[in-house]
């Protein structure tokens, strides 16, 4: 789907939203698809098996919910590197229209899964992603650390492959 079309079908979804909750989602979808510079627009279903891909090398079960928050988070922050820095008014927030949750829910449940990814996986993977980034007393990743990383590694792939 070309990006007018995702723009297109956007549009359509925010015009005949019957509800503030429909109407509030298809309207940050269209904003961050407006927001999305070209070069780093990718087909859909590429970037979240690449994502998929990703957290299941760091050990995340594919069978928790944080699984699918976490996909979601991180292919928002691949599109729109600005949501990370509202993290608890755009992020959480959009995941959780997206799984019909609360913003708390989800974010509990992306915590979790960084949690498990971080006690399950190995140790020279995640020190050549995040390196001296995690502070050593908390021992993990905080989740806007791990999302932001995970998202940057990935938006840089896709720029070199394109």
């Amino acid at each position: 789907m070309s990006n007018l079309e995702m723009k297109v079908d956007a549009l359509v979804r925010l015009v005949t939203a019957e509800d503030a909750e429909s109407y509030g989602a298809a309207k940050a979808n269209l904003q961050d698809l407006v927001r999305m510079p070209p070069q780093e627009r990718m087909d859909p279903q590429k970037l979240i098996t690449v994502i998929e891909d990703s957290l299941t090398n760091f050990g995340m079960p594919n069978n928790i919910l944080g699984f699918d928050y976490t996909a979601e988070a991180i292919r928002l922050a691949v599109e729109d590197r600005e949501i990370l820095k509202e993290v608890t008014t755009r992020l959480y927030p959009s995941v959780a229209r997206t799984h019909q949750t609360t913003p708390s829910r989800a974010e509990r449940a992306i915590r979790h899964g960084i949690e498990l990814c971080w006690n399950r996986c190995d140790l020279d993977l995640l020190n050549a992603y995040f390196g001296n980034s995690v502070d050593p007393e908390k021992g993990k990743p905080t989740n806007s650390q791990f999302i932001a990383r995970v998202a940057s590694v990935i938006r840089r792939e896709m720029n070199g492959a394109a």
